[in-house]
């Protein structure tokens, strides 16, 4: 490691937190612009699944949180004021390489044998900052506003932050070069933070265990656990993501205190096997997506349960409470609503005391100027966690297109062509919002990948008209962690059309079958639900329906349909075509 980490927490509820620089330069050391380390601090009250955290790092928006807790090391030179009136530019900090002419701060961690003079002869001494002579490493002081059960440092280095990338894209006016390095940036992960160290304290009585899965997904052996021991009803657990193994429980009766997954993190509790959370579940959301939790033996938690979803700013997200009745309070203060299927429109819920009901749909909005990134939690107690066979609530309402909201209700993804569901009276396809359009998959075709619908994910279905009372039930056995490499579309005759223009895409799927007729069939079609007003439009006409999906019959010797488009701004759209090699000449 080029750092070390040490914890202690005091009585006072202080956390101190001391880095080490283990290199023979300066922590960090380079160039200055955009590169940075910081300390991403997690502190745990597991009684009340609070989590106070300083360094938070947002992977999808690139963003540095800077609550004024948050411990940064870097340089960073600017313009002096001897030159600003000279080159135009006030005095301060900036990304003008070759204009900078003084150092406006370093708090960067000197090696071992530093001394201010030698470092001050040198022209690179701590400024801004201070380091006694032979120091090496550098303390931090957080104010926990609880007594923590156990805490986790992560040491975090960047190499381009977010800010330096838009500096060269938004300057550089003489060629498309800036905006060419921008959109590498954004390609290759937006130049994500490398992990350098990562530390656990925990208090005494609450032995934390953390998984690593370094030899396979056996929850009850010890070479899968960081610490070399399977957990036990006193161990408190942590699943952290970006994992080759996930943990399932293998044992008739296992059991721990707290469980907190992580973002991405996966849990599966086979048939036959128990676990039982004695504490709290925590499930996070964030990068890597929901944690997710697959229950098919017995799982019982006898404390509280928190699941906690991230709502990113500027989008609708659709989502349906993993609980049963949670209330609307987590959304308090920004826009939100339920669907009604008898009117066909959308109703803004404003009392945060509205229970939200279970397996229904709703939509919630967050403005990056007001909010920004939002933590929502549902949290409630073991017994109000969702397993099991679930009913969904669809309705027929002819006079609006037939849709019903509704949404998974479990802490996992579920496969909408697993033949457990009962589906009576309702359509083939199933419509997920993906902040530009209703994506599809009708069984076989689509662009909802594999017919995966995500964790806690609202989404619409649509009756056939066949039944006044059709029936929507998902069973436990759909539940599914992601999708699976081995299921492929099946369907070899299938052509797909995609634009794209300002900014955004839209698909529709052209298929042939036996089954189908000429106008639109419910148990192979998909309808064209309209997506953002900003993207492009396209779709195909079956009989009177806009479709996404149509499937004409093979009967036909001579086939044409027409293709509609709707441009949203006047400005150059690509059309192309996937699909042609399903087809003989």
């Amino acid at each position: 490691h080029a750092a070390t980490v040490e914890l202690s927490v005091s009585e006072e509820n202080l956390l101190d937190v001391k880095v080490t620089n283990e290199t023979g330069h300066k922590l960090p050391s380079g160039y200055p612009e955009g590169r940075r380390i910081w300390i991403n601090m997690k502190a745990y009250d597991l009684e009340t699944a609070e989590v106070y955290e300083s360094g938070r790092y947002n992977f999808e928006t690139a963003e540095l949180d800077k609550d004024g807790t948050e411990k940064i090391y870097q340089i960073k030179p600017g313009i002096g004021s001897n030159i600003a009136g000279v080159v135009n530019l006030p005095v301060g900090p900036s990304f003008h390489f070759v204009l900078n002419n003084e150092i406006f701060s370093d708090n960067r961690i000197p090696p071992r044998g530093f001394t201010n003079a030698n470092f001050e002869a040198i022209q690179s001494p701590p400024v801004n900052y201070s380091y006694a002579d032979d120091q090496y490493w550098d303390n931090t002081i957080y104010a926990l506003p609880f007594e923590p059960e156990f805490v986790e440092v992560t040491l975090l280095y960047q190499t381009t932050s977010k800010e330096y990338v838009e500096f060269l894209r938004d300057e550089n006016v003489t060629n498309d070069a800036g905006q060419v390095f921008y959109d590498l940036w954004v390609q290759h992960g937006k130049s994500a933070p490398e992990v350098m160290n990562h530390v656990t304290w925990s208090k005494e009585g609450y032995p934390l265990l953390k998984w690593t899965g370094d030899v396979d997904g056996d929850w009850n052996n010890g070479n899968n656990w960081e610490q070399d021991l399977a957990p036990g009803a006193g161990n408190n657990v942590i699943i952290p993501s970006g994992l080759a193994n996930y943990p399932s429980v293998t044992a008739a009766s296992c059991a721990c205190s707290f469980l907190i997954m992580e973002s991405g993190a996966q849990l599966t509790v086979p048939a036959g096997t128990d676990l039982t959370v004695y504490g709290g579940l925590v499930l996070r959301d964030g990068r890597d997506g929901m944690a997710s939790l697959l229950e098919f033996g017995n799982l019982t938690v006898e404390g509280f349960i928190d699941c906690q979803m991230q709502l990113n700013e500027d989008r609708w997200h659709y989502f349906s409470p993993p609980l049963a009745g949670p209330l609307a309070n987590s959304f308090y203060g920004i826009y939100f609503y339920s669907y009604n299927p008898a009117t066909g429109s959308w109703v803004n819920i404003v009392n945060e005391n509205t229970s939200l009901q279970s397996g229904t749909g709703y939509k919630a909005w967050t403005y990056n100027y007001d909010h920004g990134v939002k933590i929502a939690s549902f949290t409630g107690d073991g017994a109000e966690m969702h397993s099991g066979d679930y009913d969904l609530p669809v309705v027929n309402a002819p006079d609006n297109s037939n849709y019903s909201f509704v949404g998974n209700p479990y802490l996992s993804a579920v496969d909408w062509d697993h033949p457990s569901w009962v589906k009576t009276g309702i359509g083939a396809s199933v419509y997920v919002w993906d902040g530009v359009q209703y994506i599809t998959w009708n069984g076989s075709v689509g662009d909802l990948p594999e017919g995966i619908i995500p964790s806690m994910q609202g989404f619409f279905v649509s009756d056939d008209g066949s039944t006044p009372d059709p029936v929507l039930t998902v069973s436990n056995q759909a539940r599914v962690h992601g999708m699976d490499p081995y299921k492929k579309s099946d369907h070899s005759m299938a052509l797909q059309l995609r634009v794209e223009g300002n900014g955004y895409y839209d698909n529709t799927f052209i298929c042939f079958s036996k089954e189908a007729t000429p106008e639109f069939d419910s148990n192979l079609d998909a309808y064209k639900i309209m997506g953002l007003d900003e993207a492009p439009q396209m779709f195909t006409m079956a009989g009177d329906e806009m479709a996404r999906i149509n499937t004409m019959p093979m009967t036909l010797s001579d086939c044409s349909m027409p293709l509609e488009f709707i441009a949203p701004v006047q400005e150059q759209y690509t059309l192309s075509l996937m699909g042609q090699k399903n087809f003989s000449h």
